[in-house]
């Protein structure tokens, strides 16, 4: 069965502040994440992923307390990326809003992480995220944004084995499109998708309406974000 399509709004935050996010490179000041949250929630999405990107970067766990602010108006499934390393991470986070929680450094140095906590919360509790950047022959490999390289591992391969772990949902980032409002990565998205049966999100390179159209069309995908 056709599961509904939806769109998901990614709200990207460093330090405290709500940022537009260009190729995982560049980062201009939104806000307040709350507000763009509230904001998101009442245009229509059907969801929203918070995504801590200084949590991990400066060794931390997640802003519980943040969390509770942006949850408090969200009135649409809220997921939490950013700084999770642990299962008491993850209660931390459901008890103070989120729905759901998104993993991706925690899980690529142990994978069993994702198995814990899909055992732990439900498998449709973890969303597990894979990064790609293109090497110089426009080849997809998993991106490491913590050491800022490509990875020797094929994003095919990587939500391969992050479903066989008990993913119940893949949330897949283009770093090239990533603020580029190019479009979605088609190739990439209908590539994945051929390797797994969860729901793929895909994420990078929105910019106007005709894109989730053309990709929802294109590939099949059932979430565009």
């Amino acid at each position: 069965n056709m599961l509904k399509r939806r769109i998901i709004a990614v709200v990207v935050v460093s330090g405290s502040i709500a940022v537009q996010s260009i190729g995982f490179r560049k980062y201009l000041p939104l806000g307040r994440p709350e507000i763009a949250v509230e904001y998101l929630a009442r245009w229509g999405v059907d969801e929203i992923i918070l995504v801590d990107i200084s949590a991990s970067r400066d060794g931390r766990g997640p802003n519980n307390e943040m969390v509770r602010r942006v949850a408090k108006n969200c009135h649409v499934p809220l997921t939490v990326a950013g700084g999770i390393k642990s299962v008491r991470h993850i209660g931390e986070l459901l008890s103070s809003g989120a729905d759901k929680v998104c993993i991706n450094h925690a899980a690529r140095s142990k994978p069993s992480f994702i198995t814990d906590a899909a055992n732990r919360y439900g498998n449709q509790c973890v969303v597990a995220s894979i990064d790609v950047a293109l090497d110089k022959n426009y080849n997809p490999w998993v991106y490491d944004y913590l050491q800022s390289n490509l990875t020797e591992e094929t994003p095919i391969d990587q939500a391969s084995w992050m479903q066989e772990a008990g993913a119940g949902e893949i949330l897949l980032n283009s770093v090239e499109r990533d603020g580029s409002s190019l479009g979605f990565d088609n190739g990439l998205i209908s590539s994945v998708l051929g390797a797994t049966t969860i729901p793929i999100i895909a994420v990078g390179g929105a910019g106007m309406p005709a894109h989730f159209s053309e990709s929802f069309s294109a590939t099949g995908i059932s979430a565009l974000a």
